[in-house]
């Protein structure tokens, strides 16, 4: 898969910006570093293929694959909960 293909973008409310490829998924800070960087192989996305990305009121981010199901990585370090 060519993860160079966004498939969803999001900012959120500290200024950080989510990319989601076909590939897996990328946390660009504020700087504009990549300071994340999820490919759904052992890691915490359930499948490498980002479909959406959004924050919920808590600032934790949920991550909607495709075939993988969702999951929300928590703001504060914590273990990703998956749906």
């Amino acid at each position: 898969t060519d993860g160079r293909w966004v498939t969803a973008l999001f900012e959120d409310s500290r200024g950080a910006v989510w990319v989601g490829t076909r590939d897996g998924l990328l946390r660009v800070d504020a700087a504009g570093r990549v300071a994340e960087r999820w490919t759904g192989r052992g890691d915490a996305l359930p499948h490498p293929f980002v479909r959406d990305v959004v924050e919920d009121a808590a600032g934790g981010v949920w991550v909607a694959t495709n075939g993988g199901g969702i999951v929300r990585l928590d703001p504060n370090g914590g273990a990703p909960r998956h749906v």
